[in-house]
């Protein structure tokens, strides 16, 4: 999170804004419905909502811009859509080091839908005149490839909610707004949230979400965005109290008390912690909610009545066998246990799933030469220097804290189908190379979508396979996704020292951006 100065503004000047918008809410006007043929929105996978753009760039209510694609995503998901949140949307961005402020391009609103492995991308665009509203939006399908026609829809601004949802469902072809979805308490606390959270400053973020919270005391959202920044502050204690106060009502009271469990481990409170998180995997399984067991495990001592750090990370991996951050806590978990072969089996996996985790070849790397296997273990270990300079600096070994924890019970976003390795290592190698020949020729006649599934499938089946990472760092950079060009040239140099991939890999690091 970001503390750049930015120039003074009076705290007045929040309010000021604010009078604006609540000023719309005496307003009120109807919906002019259409119904255009409109791709599948429900069921057919992932949905991403990107910003919607002012078509005036100086309209002064420049807070739709972030607004609007999080109540089309909330309304989206009534409806019964699988929709990315805004986090994700905003570290995909980031991963593709495309400005989050800055309008996309189609092509560009193209490769954040396929890195994230949606299905499909709404784009959309407003503008403002007086209290008035005009909405356009449109998806495009990732797979396969089609474009829906644009839908247009005015509304007064005071009836922003009412907009939201008839935009989502004309986006999803349904004969009326959504009756089930939630809205924010009032546009004026929605809007000082979206300032919050948007807001260039620590102080500026948090004198919105204060803004959004004197407006709102029960708005579960903005206590939600209040907790993340002041635990990202470090501030562990106000993070706690302001997440408790989320009403027991709420949609979100499960996130919510989530939320304090973590803040309670951030606290050393681990016994309250563990009672809150064992509380709700009894009501509802979720894989981060195990996970986190895990770790308080791993943070304290054991005992018969409480359970091993490797019972609730084994039952994480159960719930969501395709995250790695799980597999690679359960194999270093392993390795505090001083089970060396436990730990190498669990880490092998980690890397099939993630194949440029530093931490995951490193800690592997010890565990076996701990097996025996020296000279593996060191080229483990070489690897994982290579792709991250902070491994580098681990001079005594594999150092305490490693464990990774979520900050959200919906977990990670999967990029593909979940796959299985077969057991003979013959099966893997041959399977391993059918991707990899798919891959190849998807590469070579520019269907980069179809490319990146088969290699992926390729590294899963065989993660040190030069060839696929030589190709996957290709494919990245031909998407700008440099970072992940470079970690996986990198993998492909140490596999096979190459000319091909000492010239991908220089090229890839001439076009890296600095780490600010």
């Amino acid at each position: 999170m970001t503390t750049a100065a930015v120039p003074f503004r009076c705290p007045f000047a929040v309010c000021r804004r604010l009078l604006l918008i609540c000023c719309a809410l005496l307003c009120g006007g109807g919906l002019a419905w259409s119904q255009p043929a409109q791709l599948p929105l429900v069921g057919g996978g992932p949905v991403l909502v990107l910003a919607f753009e002012p078509e005036n760039r100086a309209d002064a209510a420049g807070w739709l811009r972030e607004g609007l694609p999080v109540l089309v995503a909330g309304a989206l998901e009534a409806q019964g859509a699988d929709v990315f949140d805004r986090a994700t949307r905003i570290e995909a961005l980031e991963q593709l080091q495309l400005p989050p402020q800055s309008p996309l391009s189609r092509a560009s609103a193209i490769r954040v839908g396929e890195l994230l492995g949606a299905a499909a991308v709404v784009t959309g665009q407003f503008s403002l005149s007086g209290t008035s509203l005009v909405i356009r939006a449109r998806t495009v399908s990732l797979s396969p490839p089609a474009l829906s026609p644009e839908v247009t829809l005015t509304r007064p601004l005071g009836a922003l909610f009412e907009a939201a949802s008839g935009v989502a469902s004309l986006l999803a072809g349904a004969p009326s707004p959504v009756g089930a979805w939630v809205t924010p308490p009032s546009v004026a606390a929605f809007a000082a949230l979206v300032e919050g959270l948007t807001a260039d400053s620590v102080d500026e973020q948090e004198r919105y979400l204060k803004t959004a919270l004197n407006l709102a005391p029960a708005y579960a959202e903005a206590r939600l965005a209040y907790w993340s920044l002041l635990r990202d502050e470090g501030r562990h204690g106000p993070a706690l109290e302001a997440v408790m106060a989320v009403p027991q009502a709420s949609g979100l009271q499960r996130q919510a008390r989530y939320a304090a469990a973590l803040s309670l481990i951030d606290l050393r409170r681990h016994d309250e912690a563990f009672r809150t998180l064992r509380d709700l995997l009894k009501l509802q399984p979720a894989a981060a909610v195990a996970n986190a067991l895990g770790v308080i495990q791993l943070r304290r001592t054991p005992t018969a009545q409480t359970g091993q750090p490797t019972y609730y990370l084994s039952q994480a991996v159960e719930l969501d066998p395709d995250n790695a951050d799980l597999y690679f806590n359960l194999g270093y978990a392993y390795w505090r246990a001083r089970d060396a072969q436990g730990s190498a089996y669990w880490l092998r996996e980690a890397v099939r799933r993630n194949p440029a985790d530093a931490e995951a070849h490193f800690v592997l790397g010890s565990a076996v030469q701990q097996l025996g296997a020296t000279v593996e273990g060191q080229r483990e270990q070489a690897l994982a220097r290579q792709l991250s300079g902070d491994v580098d600096r681990w001079s005594t070994g594999v150092p305490s804290g490693l464990e990774r924890l979520s900050t959200t019970l919906k977990g990670v976003r999967r990029r593909g189908q979940a796959l299985d390795a077969p057991a003979s290592a013959a099966e893997r190698t041959s399977l391993a190379r059918f991707h990899l020949d798919a891959g190849r020729r998807a590469f070579e006649r520019g269907d980069d979508r179809e490319a990146l599934s088969a290699l992926r499938r390729a590294t899963f089946l065989s993660p040190y396979l030069a060839e696929a990472h030589l190709l996957l760092g290709r494919l990245y950079l031909r998407a700008d996704r440099v970072d992940e060009a470079v970690a996986a040239l990198r993998i492909a140099l140490w596999s096979d020292d190459s000319p091909d991939a000492k010239t991908w890999l220089a090229e890839a690091l001439a076009r890296q951006r600095p780490t600010p």
